[in-house]
C-alpha cells in the first residue's frame, strides 16, 4: 500500500502506527544509532570482526 506522506502530522501518524509492531514500542532516537557508529569506528571496537550489529527494538527477536 503506498502512503502519501506531506506534513509532519501524517509522518507522526505513519510513525505512532510502525511503532505498534516493535516490541519496544517506540522507534530509535537518533543518539541509540549514533552511539553503535561511534563505537564501531571507534578503537574499542578493533576486536570486533564479521560482527552484526541490530538496532531495531527487538524486532528481529520476536
Amino acid at each position: 500500500m503506498k502512503h502519501d506522506v506531506t506534513n509532519a502530522a501524517d509522518w507522526e501518524q505513519v510513525i505512532a502506527e510502525f511503532a505498534k509492531y516493535i516490541p519496544f514500542r517506540r522507534v530509535a532516537k537518533s543518539e541509540e544509532v549514533t552511539n553503535i557508529v561511534l563505537f564501531l569506528a571507534s578503537d574499542e571496537s578493533s576486536y570486533c570482526t564479521g560482527s552484526e550489529f541490530v538496532a531495531d527494538g527487538g524486532i528481529t527477536a520476536q
